[in-house]
């Protein structure tokens, strides 16, 4: 028998809030100037504009709500003998923080300063590992994953795309969104 893996996404499903939104708040707060120094290097895409912001603050000392719900889920996959995975276009030292700090995946995966790991390059990363498994998330960048998903949950508090996922994936699963 195939191994199961469960894969959760991080920003808007496993937390409330966005870690890009929480890093450019704490960077504006300890040294607006240095945001700005930042932005003014952003041509170099998002990837690196991602990296960079992250290493300019204390990850621990983000303050960030996880929700219950979706943390419930994760742990009946892990009851059920899934292997849990923590995905996220978050840059990789934060999805790391969150990962220590929850003790309940396997393993994480995040963006670094080349890669933006969401959308169809986070789909590549889960089709590397397996072929075999569930995903939850919360934006358009998860269709092209819930595509491929043997089973798709969904976690969202806009109504507008609640509907338009329905209407693609008529099986997916609804967790309380933030």
């Amino acid at each position: 028998m195939k191994q199961k893996y469960f894969f959760s996404d991080l920003d808007g499903t496993l937390i409330k809030e966005d870690m890009l939104f929480l890093n450019i708040k704490a960077i504006l707060k300890k040294n607006p100037l240095k945001f700005l120094f930042i932005l003014l290097y952003s041509w170099r895409g998002l990837p690196w504009f991602k990296d960079k912001i992250a290493s300019n603050i204390e990850a621990k000392k983000l303050d960030y709500s996880i929700n219950k719900e979706v943390l419930s889920l994760i742990k009946q996959k892990k009851e059920e003998g899934y292997i849990c995975c923590l995905i996220s276009g978050s840059n990789h030292n934060l999805v790391k923080e969150v990962f220590y700090k929850s003790i309940l995946f396997d393993d994480y995966f995040g963006s670094d300063a080349k890669v933006n790991l969401v959308g169809k390059n986070k789909l590549m990363k889960i089709k590397e590992l397996t072929s075999n498994f569930e995903y939850i998330g919360n934006s358009e960048q998860d269709i092209p994953i819930w595509q491929y998903a043997d089973k798709a949950y969904i976690c969202s508090s806009s109504k507008k795309f609640l509907e338009r996922a329905v209407s693609l994936f008529p099986e997916i699963i609804k967790i309380k969104g933030n």
